[in-house]
């Protein structure tokens, strides 16, 4: 994956200034905008809870983890773990997905001790 590239380049998909200004859907139109190398743990935060560009996105997700599972992107420590958490199993392509479940098993005493981070959640993954 090209980490210079953006997520409109890679997707062939322009995005005009959101009519409705909200945190979320300007936050995710200039992420879009932005080489993938320069986009913030909290960009990637909120355009995964927003399902936008998980096919690339995703692993770049789950290369930050593997350095720091109980990464803080904004929120709270684990919340871009937490949003990853939140996906649905058919988000995911595998190897990715597998990526990230050794990330979890790896890590299991530490994420379970985060009282941030929903045992339900974590147990669906686990």
């Amino acid at each position: 994956m090209d980490l210079n590239r953006t997520l409109e380049e890679l997707e062939q998909d322009v995005w005009n200034e959101p009519a409705f200004r909200s945190y979320v859907t300007v936050t995710c139109t200039q992420a879009r905008k932005k080489p993938l190398s320069q986009l913030t743990d909290e960009e990637l935060r909120c355009m995964i809870g927003q399902k936008t560009g998980l096919a690339y996105l995703l692993p770049l997700a789950v290369d930050r983890l593997q350095n720091e599972p109980l990464l803080e992107a904004s929120m709270f420590p684990g919340d871009l773990l937490t949003v990853l958490l939140r996906l649905d199993p058919d988000d995911w392509a595998a190897d990715t997905a597998s990526r990230f479940a050794a990330i979890l098993q790896e890590n299991r005493q530490q994420l379970e001790a985060c009282a941030d981070i929903p045992a339900s959640l974590l147990h669906r993954y686990i």
